[in-house]
């Protein structure tokens, strides 16, 4: 009797709540697969309608709540979403699936990842919880620590799909391809029919270089849902930087055709136009983009080039200013500043610039070959080899990375490597006479070498770098005072700045003071040191304040630096006869600097030399007054 009161009251109700249970897991899941398919074929109102029925039959269907929430975000109903499940949240104050669903809809990281704990703090094995904190991580940057996390998901559930992907984003952010591939892999094997999987599996076969594979993966994607536009974006994208321009504006059109104002793809089209110079059209697109949303950098960066390809270069300083004030750190524009400062010869303005665009991740090869060439005229010769060697071991290197690499070894005294490169150029471009010169450079005496450097006599006579040759043999014969007078009075040299920094870095080494005993006895004297070219150009740009004469000023610093090392004498004398037509003015201002800079660091006897120097200098100026 006892038995049968059990089974009748205890364990068939058990077994009835069960089955109830599951069916309403499976009708929960049919209302979910029902919403998938209505959004693929672009029913939004009806997917919407669906994941509310599968959340009606399993208020803990987290997929369901997931999906509605990213619809209502993207009709732009966010704020009354935030209040629907704060409400929610008040009902059901202890589910773990409710904090984490409310915590997901928080803007401020703090405030989502502390209802992630809290959810956690309920169920610490609720894996959504878990993903949801390392997510946030690989979007703060934190990918070591993203993945540690994420892991914790795999010791509970392998096969639970939404960590694969999670932790294919951080691999691939952290550039372990192989990781990501397979990652993803398994996440794409328990959710075959993911758009998001095979395009996040593109993206890591584009990244690997695969761009057959990646576009084939978001074909797939295309295919699973065609009114889907972001695989079409990643194909439009992909294009553009492979500059199949005709290609990415016929993915272009097919965007279009599911949304006719979508800016990401009209920021394509605007690009290309760009490209092909249509800047009507251009403007038109870009115009377009900022009425719709007025602080898109990448539009504002679009006008800004248009602007600068018209002839309006002042307004398009204001735009790039602009995005510096919407975003500091914005890399494509702290390259464009520290590029514009290095043309104009502001070698300090542009090192604080392209310093911090070199910290971020997407660092441009244009800009490392700017930070190339700063490092290598402020004479950090170690650091510039490092970035030179970076360069060219990536794609697109021009002949001139690598003469000015094969430069820095000649620097390092490095002359095999050097050796290797000038030759490799000669064989890949016998057309360019001036690589054998550079050869000639390294080893004159060299007989093989010579012949190779006299079989391109002829076409140095006709050609314009008659100059450069005789820089070049000057260098060697260690003529440094006739490179300088020739760099100041023709500027036409090929690269003339890397001849004037070996002649400059040469006199250093021969006329470095060596040390000498006194008096027979172990006290030696103290070892002059000069002042550095680059102390002398941030001390100039101290005094004189107008941009436009950066270049010339830093051009003076250099020369006076290389009469300081090597005659005092000179020095002033220098600074006066090889000044520059639009600097006259600055001539006294130039002089005292000279002075100044150097007596702050030497003893006084040179200290009164230059002060004796520029007293007979002024005193030669009254008489010549006096005369006239």
């Amino acid at each position: 009797m006892k038995v049968k009161f059990i089974f009748l009251f205890v364990v068939i109700p058990f077994i009835l709540f069960l089955t109830g249970c599951m069916g309403a897991k499976r009708e929960a899941d049919r209302c979910f697969s029902e919403g998938i398919n209505y959004e693929r074929s672009g029913e939004t109102e009806k997917a919407k309608k669906s994941y509310l029925s599968a959340i009606k039959h399993l208020k803990t269907h987290t997929e369901a709540h997931r999906k509605y929430q990213d619809i209502e975000i993207g009709l732009g109903n966010k704020e009354e979403l935030i209040q629907k499940y704060k409400k929610d949240l008040e009902l059901y104050p202890e589910s773990p699936c409710y904090l984490y669903l409310y915590g997901r809809l928080m803007d401020n990281l703090d405030e989502k990842n502390n209802y992630y704990r809290k959810s956690l703090e309920k169920d610490q094995n609720y894996l959504w919880a878990i993903d949801g904190i390392g997510e946030e991580y690989i979007k703060q940057g934190k990918y070591d620590i993203a993945v540690k996390q994420l892991k914790k998901i795999i010791e509970i559930d392998s096969e639970f799909p939404t960590v694969h992907m999670s932790l294919a984003k951080a691999w691939l952010a952290m550039n372990k391809l192989d990781p990501a591939l397979s990652e993803i892999k398994k996440y794409n094997e328990l959710e075959p029919e993911s758009e998001e999987g095979l395009e996040l599996a593109g993206k890591i076969y584009i990244a690997k270089g695969d761009e057959e594979q990646g576009l084939a993966e978001w074909k797939k994607s295309m295919n699973l849902n065609p009114n889907r536009t972001t695989p079409i974006y990643l194909i439009a994208e992909q294009y553009l930087k492979t500059k199949k321009y005709e290609e990415a504006l016929k993915a272009v059109e097919k965007i279009y055709a599911i949304n006719p104002n979508h800016i990401k793809a009209e920021l394509i089209e605007g690009r290309i136009r760009f490209i092909q110079n249509d800047l009507s059209k251009s403007a038109t697109l870009a115009n377009k983009i900022l009425r719709a949303e007025p602080t898109n950098i990448e539009g504002l960066r679009l006008k800004a080039e248009i602007l600068e390809n018209s002839n309006k270069k002042d307004k398009a300083i204001e735009i790039y200013k602009q995005i510096l004030s919407l975003n500091g750190n914005d890399v494509k524009t702290l390259e464009w500043f520290g590029r514009e400062a290095y043309k104009s010869g502001n070698r300090k303005e542009a090192t604080d610039y392209i310093s911090k665009a070199c910290l971020s991740k997407d660092f441009s090869i244009s800009g490392k070959k700017i930070l190339r060439d700063l490092l290598f005229f402020s004479d950090h010769i170690d650091s510039a080899e490092q970035v030179a060697s970076d360069i060219i071991s990536q794609k697109d290197i021009t002949t001139d990375d690598m003469i000015k690499l094969g430069f820095i070894f000649v620097l390092q005294k490095k002359t095999e490597k050097a050796e290797a490169i000038f030759k490799q150029l000669y064989d890949k471009e016998k057309f360019d006479e001036k690589i054998p010169l550079y050869i000639y450079l390294i080893s004159p005496t060299d007989k093989e070498t010579n012949k190779l450097f006299k079989s391109f006599e002829k076409f140095i006579k006709e050609s314009d770098i008659k100059q450069f040759v005789s820089s070049i043999n000057n260098l060697i014969e260690h003529k440094y005072d006739v490179v300088i007078k020739t760099y100041i009075k023709n500027k036409k040299t090929p690269y003339e700045d890397i001849i004037l920094s070996m002649a400059i870095k040469n006199i250093n080494e021969e006329t470095k003071p060596k040390k000498e005993e006194k008096n027979n006895s172990k006290e030696k004297e103290k070892k002059i040191t000069y002042p550095k070219t680059s102390e002398i150009v941030k001390n100039i740009e101290k005094i004189e304040k107008e941009k436009k004469y950066g270049k010339t000023i830093n051009n003076i610093a250099r020369i006076t630096d290389f009469y300081l090392t090597t005659s005092l004498k000179s020095a002033n004398k220098v600074a006066i006869e090889h000044n520059i037509k639009e600097l006259k003015e600055m001539q006294n201002k130039i002089n005292d600097f000279v002075i100044y800079s150097y007596s702050k660091k030497e003893e006084n006897r040179e200290k009164n030399i230059l002060s004796e120097l520029l007293k007979k200098q002024n005193k030669n100026k009254e008489k010549k007054e006096v005369k006239k």
